[in-house]
């Protein structure tokens, strides 16, 4: 890795090594508050997801409710019973993805921030 700042100009701490300083400070705080919107964000979209995959399993719940009323209709009801699998599969996938977003981008971002 190339350092950015001359070791020469450190031990010289010269106008050139402050305003070289300052930049690369700058630059850091750009960064810091960059991860920290990304981490906002985030959070924002984990929440929205779990709320997303609350409602999608009511749905599902509420046409689980809804074939009972087609028991005697043995076509209805496999087509019900399939959008009701494909929901509840969806639901898995979409928790899963939720939860990796969680653990990783949130826990190792967070932690890279405060280090």
């Amino acid at each position: 890795m190339q350092s950015i700042i001359d070791p020469e100009e450190c031990l010289q701490d010269s106008p050139k090594f402050r305003s070289m300083l300052e930049e690369q400070e700058s630059q850091i705080e750009l960064l810091e508050h960059k991860l920290e919107k990304v981490l906002k964000v985030c959070g924002l979209v984990v929440d929205s997801g779990k709320t997303y995959v609350g409602q999608q399993s009511l749905f599902a719940n509420t046409l689980w409710d809804l074939s009972v009323c087609f028991r005697h209709q043995p076509d209805t009801m496999s087509r019900l019973n399939k959008l009701i699998q494909a929901l509840q599969e969806m639901n898995k996938f979409h928790t899963m993805l939720l939860d990796q977003a969680s653990r990783t981008i949130l826990k190792n971002l967070t932690i890279f921030v405060k280090e």
